[in-house]
C-alpha cells in the first residue's frame, strides 16, 4: 500500500510550505533589525548635524588704575551646523565669590 508521502508532488509541496514559513519569520526578523538600525542611523545623523557651542578661550586682564579685572570669553560654534539664537549666561567666580558682569557682548 502506498502512502500519500510517497508521491513526489506532495513531498515537494510540504517542503515548499515549510520553506515559506521559515522565509516569513526570517523576513520579519530582518524587518525588525532594519527598523532598529534605521533609528540608530537617525540618532547618529542628529548628533553629528547639530550645533555645538563652547568656550574657545578665556582671557583675563587686570586694570590697576581702576581696580578692575576684565574677563573676555570667546564663544565658538564647533558643530557642522551654525548655532542661531544662542543665549549665554556666564557666572565668573574669583576665590569663591561671584564677580559682577559689566558688559555682555552679543554673540556673532
Amino acid at each position: 500500500m502506498k502512502s500519500k508521502w510517497d508521491d513526489p508532488i506532495t513531498l515537494a509541496t510540504v517542503v515548499i510550505a515549510a520553506a515559506t514559513v521559515i522565509n516569513v519569520f526570517a523576513s520579519l526578523y530582518i524587518g525588525k533589525k532594519t527598523s532598529d538600525y534605521t533609528e540608530i542611523t537617525q540618532n547618529i545623523y542628529k548628533a553629528f548635524n547639530r550645533p555645538y557651542v563652547g568656550i574657545n578661550s578665556i582671557t583675563a586682564t587686570k586694570e590697576n588704575k581702576i581696580r578692575k579685572l576684565f574677563v573676555d570669553y570667546k564663544i565658538k560654534n564647533y558643530g557642522s551646523v551654525p548655532a542661531t539664537g544662542v543665549r549665554v549666561n556666564i557666572n565668573t567666580k574669583l576665590d569663591g565669590f561671584t564677580m559682577t558682569t559689566i558688559d555682555k557682548a552679543p554673540l556673532t
